[in-house]
């Protein structure tokens, strides 16, 4: 479903079966999800992505024309316009990115251009500084920034998440990036260099009785035993958001009903965030984003309140966040509220779909078997040692006095030649 905000129209769409006849009897039976859907930078077009491998590209005037297809090669984890909206950037599971054009002159001439590929699974992109640069995460913990549209060429690598690097986000304004992980920090990055220019661990700012007072809470609140790897179990950052005019950066988590907000302060020429609110909600937090009226727009895991809008506005240098009340905007963005709260169908599919969640399986299982080699190894030398002696203790004894005679030969033959050689 698209909803215009400024007419109150709703819109429902349905993703193209581009398949055969005897591929859609396939298909029948099988569930049909949403992979990753995104609006172009003037919300001109709309493009999404399901789990049969389709691609479809619709124009959002009133017609809402589906203006392009394609089957993809294999399923999509996220995809971005670039800034003339006539090509759309798609990353898969297995680590490629592949850019179609969507108003090709000639259709014969269209293949699949594979811009280039991680070895790990890519969870998002972006593309940075005015579609110079290609930025990918993966699950191994890497950010790459590549030249675009010839990504071969590594501008840098910024490295520091000690887990899958879930989502990230560029700060056009000040031409930062910022990058969410499963470690459960927030990093901001001189992408261009490849440079860290600070870090914030979310398990420092949610304590036990924040997440205690809201029900039906599924947090695990653990730290790694070991200093090097102050991972947060449960905390994974799930979605940024940032708001340009107040420079605040929204963190929102998995399985977590709580969003922190964070100030994004620049001062010569060093950048910090600072905890300015934590925003609790009624429901998990599936996704959320900013308007052009600083209103957060959230969506979670509530059947009487599955999208809403917070204001929020800055009094005497204190954040204050509240539910938006009074659409003053001029927009019709509280009838869309209501509008999108009424789809109960809509709702039940997304619990569905949102309680499969890929994190879990994003985490890898890292297995200490030295302890279990270390002892396998003492264990096989216990048994070569023992099998040693009882060939020694099965030995005829005439063989034992030869040997035994034959070693004190040899030593009276080296102590003659030592005490001959000392004499010359």
């Amino acid at each position: 479903m698209a909803f215009d905000i400024l007419c109150g129209v709703k819109t429902c769409l349905q993703m193209p079966m581009l398949y055969s006849e005897q591929r859609k009897k396939e298909f029948e039976n099988e569930a049909d999800h949403v992979l990753a859907a995104t609006f172009s930078s003037s919300g001109n077009f709309f493009a999404a992505t399901d789990d049969h491998k389709s691609l479809a590209v619709w124009s959002t005037d009133e017609s809402w024309k589906l203006i392009y297809t394609k089957i993809l090669p294999r399923r999509i984890t996220a995809m971005t316009f670039d800034s003339s909206e006539s090509n759309i950037l798609v990353a898969d599971k297995s680590g490629d990115v592949y850019c179609y054009f969507l108003f090709s002159e000639n259709e014969a001439k269209e293949v699949d251009d594979l811009v280039m590929g991680h070895v790990s699974m890519l969870l998002d992109l972006k593309l940075c500084g005015n579609d110079k640069f290609l930025v990918t995460c993966d699950r191994d913990e890497k950010i790459r920034v590549s030249h675009f549209p010839n990504a071969y060429s590594i501008q840098s690598f910024c490295l520091g998440h000690s887990d899958f690097v879930s989502c990230l986000l560029y700060l056009e304004d000040v031409d930062l990036l910022a990058s969410g992980s499963g470690d459960g920090t927030v990093k901001l990055w001189n992408y261009k260099e490849g440079m860290e220019l600070f870090s914030v661990d979310c398990f420092d700012h949610l304590t036990e009785d924040d997440c205690s007072s809201i029900s039906k809470i599924h947090l695990t609140l653990c730290k790694s035993s070991s200093a090097s790897e102050s991972c947060c179990r449960g905390v994974d950052v799930k979605s940024l958001a940032y708001c340009k005019q107040m420079k605040m950066i929204a963190v929102a988590f998995e399985r977590l009903f709580v969003i922190l907000i964070f100030q994004l302060r620049i001062e010569d020429s060093k950048a910090r965030l600072s905890l300015v609110h934590k925003l609790f909600c009624s429901g998990v937090i599936w996704d959320m984003c900013f308007d052009d009226c600083q209103n957060l727009l959230v969506l979670q895991e509530s059947e009487s309140a599955m999208f809403v809008p917070y204001s929020m506005q800055s009094v005497d240098d204190v954040l204050q966040v509240s539910k938006l009340t009074d659409d003053v905007t001029g927009t019709k963005l509280l009838e869309i509220v209501g509008q999108v709260n009424q789809e109960n169908e809509f709702y039940k599919c997304s619990v569905v779909l949102q309680r499969q969640s890929k994190f879990p399986a994003l985490h890898k299982v890292r297995i200490d078997n030295m302890a279990e080699y270390i002892s396998r190894k003492h264990d096989r030398l216990h048994q070569e040692h023992k099998a040693r002696n009882r060939r020694m203790d099965c030995s005829p004894p005439e063989l034992l006095d030869k040997k035994l005679s034959d070693d004190e030969t040899t030593c009276e033959e080296n102590r003659t030649k030592k005490v001959r050689m000392s004499k010359e």
